[in-house]
């Protein structure tokens, strides 16, 4: 049995915020194989940059690093594959102890049982966070398609449409029921796809995303800030 004192459930960018600063032993686990999924992985560029109102270093920081490898632009475009590398890199240079490829399948207060590459082990900590993050107002079902830079960003039909930072690429979101299961989801986004907007005709789906949407914080920014803050607090 594996003990700690603090024992985080998702490397999300809150969740690892609060590793970067939690005081005492702290694990992190993770079913995905990537820090920052609950962005990168759903295809939610996130919105409303702006590093003037980050209130921690830590977070300044790493708005700094993404607009100097161009992941990030003045306007707010975003590069996900650059977000998803520069914040690996941020949870890299700060020794975060995630543990990846970890599935919880039972959890009480302070026990977890999970399945790991190496098979069925067992977690005992004095505080267990559960920072996946979860639909409270709605969720949604993301894909990057093919879109001239003319088209503006905005409403169409039942989408909501959003350029990234390479020409000709933007994110495109969808709605669904919060009771939806991954399967329904796919299949009601693909019956709206079917029927989109003429302004779309010549768009194509280049990638869905592989999670759900929850938009609990506005960009990944400000999720890495609650992290550091909920932690710092405490």
């Amino acid at each position: 049995m594996t003990k700690t004192d603090i024992l985080i459930l998702g490397a999300t960018f809150y969740g690892c915020g609060m590793a970067a600063v939690a005081k005492g032993k702290v694990l992190v686990l993770d079913g995905n194989i990537l820090s920052g999924w609950e962005f990168v992985h759903a295809l939610n560029p996130g919105r409303e940059y702006d590093g003037k109102v980050l209130r921690t270093e830590e977070a300044q920081g790493l708005y700094g690093r993404l607009r100097a490898v161009n992941a990030l632009s003045a306007d707010g475009r975003v590069s996900l594959a650059g977000l998803g590398e520069v914040f690996a890199e941020w949870c890299l240079a700060r020794h975060l102890p995630i543990e990846f490829g970890v599935d919880v399948v039972r959890q009480d207060e302070n026990h977890v049982v999970a399945v790991t590459p190496a098979g069925v082990e067992e977690y005992e900590a004095e505080r267990i966070v559960d920072a996946r993050p979860k639909a409270q107002s709605g969720k949604w079902l993301n894909a990057m398609i093919t879109a001239p830079s003319v088209l503006p960003d905005g409403g169409k039909g039942p989408f909501m449409m959003r350029h990234s930072l390479v020409d000709g690429e933007a994110f495109l979101s969808f709605q669904v029921p919060e009771d939806a299961s991954w399967s329904e989801a796919r299949a009601m986004f693909h019956r709206a796809w079917d029927f989109r907007p003429t302004v779309l005709k010549y768009s194509t789906i280049m990638l869905t995303a592989t999670r759900f949407d929850c938009r609990l914080y506005v960009n990944p920014l400000a999720a890495l800030e609650a992290g550091i803050c909920e932690e710092v607090a405490r």
